[in-house]
């Protein structure tokens, strides 16, 4: 597990950039899916920031 939202949100930032890399080889259908996915994974982790971009404890 990712320890602060913000280091979760650069995680998925990176995992963005290698799949949106490979996008070439794939399908209409299968970009449409990672693009979603990673809407919510970012939504997700932004929801954990306050409005000044500071992580929020749980």
């Amino acid at each position: 597990m990712v320890g602060s939202p913000a280091s979760y949100i650069s995680h998925r930032r990176r995992f963005v950039f290698i799949s949106l890399s490979a996008m070439v080889y794939r399908t209409p259908q299968e970009k449409m899916l990672i693009v979603h996915t990673h809407k919510y994974f970012l939504a997700e982790a932004q929801q954990r920031l306050d409005p000044l971009g500071r992580a929020v404890r749980e």
